[in-house]
C-alpha cells in the first residue's frame, strides 16, 4: 500500500513540474508578443490611459500574466 501511495505522489509531482514548465514557456511567449505590441503602441503615440508612466516592459509583463492566467482558467 505504501508503494502505491509513493508512486502516486511521485506521479503528481512530475505532472506538477510539467505544468510549471508549460506555464513558464507560455509566459515567455506571451511576454514577447505583448512587448512587441507595447512598443508598437508607444511608437504610434498611444499610451496606456490607466498608467501612462509604466514602462513597456511592465505593461508587457502585466498583460502576459493576465492573458496566460485566463488561459489556464479555461
Amino acid at each position: 500500500m505504501a508503494n502505491a501511495e509513493m508512486a502516486r505522489l511521485r506521479a503528481s509531482r512530475r505532472f506538477g513540474l510539467w505544468d510549471r514548465i508549460e506555464y513558464q514557456v507560455l509566459i515567455k511567449l506571451a511576454f514577447a508578443l505583448c512587448l512587441a505590441l507595447a512598443l508598437a503602441k508607444r511608437l504610434t503615440g498611444r499610451r496606456d490611459k490607466e498608467n501612462p508612466h509604466a514602462s513597456a516592459i511592465a505593461e508587457a509583463r502585466s498583460a502576459a500574466h493576465a492573458a496566460i492566467g485566463y488561459a489556464y482558467l479555461a
